[in-house]
Order: C-alpha cells, then sequence, then structure tokens
C-alpha cells in the first residue's frame, strides 16, 4: 500500500510505475540505496555523471564514440589493451615503457 506522512511517502509491495511522461524529480534529486536497473532504452545522462567511492564497474564492455579522456591519475588496465585500425598514436610526451619491456612481434616496428 501507499503511506504518506510528514516523513515523505512509502509504498510497499508492488512498487511503483510511472507512465505516459515519466517520472521527474527536482529539488534534491534521487536516493537509490538498493541497486538501479535501467532495461529497454537504456540510461541517458545529459550533464556528466560522477561515480564516487568504489568507482565504475562495467561487466559487459563499454562503446565510446566521442573519444575517451583520462585526467590527473591516468588510468589502469590489468587485462591490456588490443588496438585495432588506426593503431596506437602517442602523441606530446612520448611513451614510456616500465618492467617488461617492449616486444614487437609481426610486421615489426618501424
Amino acid at each position: 500500500g501507499i503511506v504518506v506522512t510528514d516523513g515523505g511517502m512509502t509504498i510497499t509491495a508492488g512498487g511503483l510505475t510511472v507512465t505516459a511522461d515519466g517520472l521527474q524529480v527536482t529539488a534534491g534529486g534521487a536516493t537509490i540505496t538498493a541497486g538501479l536497473v535501467v532495461s529497454t532504452s537504456g540510461a541517458k545522462v545529459t550533464d556528466g555523471l560522477s561515480i564516487m567511492d568504489s568507482g565504475m564497474k562495467v561487466t559487459g564492455g563499454v562503446t565510446i564514440t566521442g573519444g575517451l579522456h583520462v585526467n590527473d591519475v591516468g588510468m589502469k588496465v590489468t587485462g591490456g589493451i588490443t588496438l585495432g585500425d588506426n593503431g596506437l598514436v602517442v602523441s606530446g610526451g612520448g611513451m614510456t615503457i616500465t618492467a617488461g619491456g617492449l616486444t614487437v612481434t609481426a610486421d615489426g616496428l618501424q
């Protein structure tokens, strides 16, 4: 049922379904404490996305169409990187390789 008190509204058993114009949350935003599942059309963020504390975990891969910019502390990749099509272009400062050196296979280094 629905319970409305001075502290807000509680909906038990069955949840909340919003149709037609959807749900709009203003003044304070929304807090989700038990996870969020987005299906069908996906999630659209129009003014940036901040992921705090534990970071972001992606299990199904990521497709980036507008480029990827990594600032401040850089990026750590533990499973390796595979580059296709245009390969790797390094500009402004070059590339530093530590621990393990560089191995070139197939067509060699040009």
